[in-house]
């Protein structure tokens, strides 16, 4: 489900972009890991040598592998999971994110959202069955403790109204 490029030669100072019609993209990518292609950034840079470059088809993300080796296998999104995929201005200043979440008939608890192991700049956050969430965009130094039921009020620099969790996570 990709588009590749076969035995790319970069020397240790060249940088390279991804260009979709008038869009440049760029991601934080780290050889033999999926990253988060980004619009209008700075050049993506690796150690001098040959690679083998994989973007999805939706040119949302982006490996390096060296050439010849295979890529390492995209994320699959997992039923449970909430995935968040914030834009520059939302990681600006060191931002965390945290939501709290509820069933309809249940009590609320608050939880921190952790960058995904496997791709760089996606986060996630396990729903435990909750279908409705208030988001939270976070001063760093004002964390939340996972599973707790004390509202976060005034810790927070964002906070959406109420929301409904759908299928499409």
């Amino acid at each position: 489900d990709c588009l590749v490029l076969k035995n790319v030669s970069l020397s240790a100072t060249q940088g390279f972009k991804i260009v979709n019609g008038s869009k440049w993209f760029q991601g934080a990518v780290t050889a033999d890991k999926w990253a988060v292609l980004k619009e209008n950034g700075d050049n993506m840079k690796l150690s001098a040598g040959s690679y083998d470059i994989y973007v999805s088809k939706t040119g949302k993300v982006i490996t390096v592998v060296n050439a010849g080796s295979p890529a390492p296998e995209l994320i699959k999104p997992e039923s449970d999971y909430l995935y968040l995929l914030p834009s520059d201005n939302w990681l600006e200043a060191n931002a965390h994110f945290a939501a709290w979440i509820w069933k309809d008939s249940g009590a609320g608890k608050v939880y921190n959202f952790t960058e995904h192991p496997n791709v760089k700049g996606l986060y996630q956050l396990k729903l435990n069955g909750a279908n409705n969430m208030i988001l939270f965009r976070m001063d760093p130094n004002k964390k939340v403790t996972d599973g707790s039921s004390t509202f976060p009020e005034g810790e927070h620099w964002y906070k959406s109204g109420d929301l409904k969790i759908g299928t499409n996570n």
